[in-house]
């Protein structure tokens, strides 16, 4: 399976906040049951990508931890955290392109879309909307893992974990 190169925080103490059953819920939040006829469900051809969304949300989110580890009153621990965040993030957004055009060289990442909200200058709201934008991410993966070919939902449960991983130590 390909490892979405997901960062590890490297914070010192940060992995005392994530616990067992935290991280255990994280992954399993990844493991929807598929609906009836779901694994049929993106056979169309006429259908768009189904991780075309989650790579472009991974790019939007990007951008928004950029805006937020800028921020003056953001720790400089909380913005190197963020940082390698934000790496991970285009990381998952390049194994998801890779994966959406079938090649085993990585193709170009798809074009970020701007975050649905600019980074609050609060850094705890700003801090919030990035750990809320993890959830969704988490959510969304997590929708579609059971929908999709094994090597896909592999990806797609990795990059879950992930975010499920960045969500607690950004507590």
């Amino acid at each position: 399976m390909a490892n979405p190169e997901c960062a590890r925080p490297s914070r010192a103490g940060a992995v005392s906040h994530l616990t067992r059953r935290s991280l255990l819920s994280g992954i399993a939040g990844a493991l929807v049951v598929a609906p009836p006829g779901g694994l049929l469900g993106a056979c169309g051809k006429d259908e768009p990508d189904p991780l075309a969304s989650v790579a472009a949300r991974a790019s939007a989110d990007a951008a928004l931890i950029d805006q937020v580890r800028t921020n003056a009153a953001v720790p400089a621990e909380t913005a190197g955290l963020l940082t390698e965040l934000a790496r991970a993030r285009r990381a998952h957004a390049a194994a998801l392109a890779t994966a959406i055009s079938g090649t085993s060289t990585p193709a170009p990442a798809p074009t970020p879309r701007p975050p649905s909200k600019a980074a609050s200058p609060d850094p705890h709201k700003a801090l919030a909307q990035v750990r809320g934008g993890l959830q969704d991410a988490q959510r969304q993966a997590g929708t579609l893992v059971g929908t999709l070919p094994r090597s896909r939902a592999g990806l797609l449960g990795s990059i879950a974990a992930c975010c499920a991983a960045y969500r607690e130590v950004l507590t």
